[in-house]
């Protein structure tokens, strides 16, 4: 076996222009907002588990690009593609989940979505403690979004019971 893998110090490394992080916010807010109404064309055209999918791939390629290569434009562009699929993806994930579960499977959604919210945090700050690091959480993010496409790419429709 090898050196261990290290990643760089990715989203953190412009630590010099805190501004960087300041404009990243509201490209984010923005291309949020924007996305929701590209979304319901998109929507009828792929289909609500297709955008889904979709949205998780971009939205994976959006969180590893910092760590890949570090800097401004990398921040600028992720926080281009993570917030133009994190309400496409949550749009289309609850669509999909009412018109296959209905209600029970929205609320398990949201649940699920508020478990993530709470805990993702946690297990980064624990992850740092432990010797990881914010690159880290963003390759392991990008990881799980990959897998969920992939599922939810190779899943078929159940009709609801």
């Amino acid at each position: 076996m090898g050196a261990p893998i290290r990643f760089g110090v990715g989203a953190r490394a412009p630590r010099a222009d805190p501004s960087v992080f300041g404009w990243a916010w509201p490209v984010f807010g923005v291309t949020a907002a924007a996305s929701t109404f590209a979304a319901a064309g998109l929507s009828q055209s792929l289909g609500n588990r297709r955008l889904w999918s979709l949205g998780h791939v971009v939205m994976a390629v959006g969180l590893v690009l910092p760590v890949i290569r570090p800097g401004i434009a990398s921040i600028m562009l992720s926080a281009l593609l993570v917030g133009g699929t994190f309400t496409v993806i949550t749009m289309a994930g609850f669509q999909e989940g009412r018109e296959v579960g209905g209600m029970r499977m929205i609320a398990a959604m949201a649940s699920a979505i508020a478990i993530g919210q709470i805990g993702g945090p946690v297990l980064v700050r624990y992850a740092g403690r432990a010797g990881g690091g914010f690159s880290e959480a963003l390759v392991i993010a990008c990881a799980v979004l990959v897998a969920g496409a992939g599922a939810l790419a190779l899943s078929r429709r159940s009709p609801p019971a």
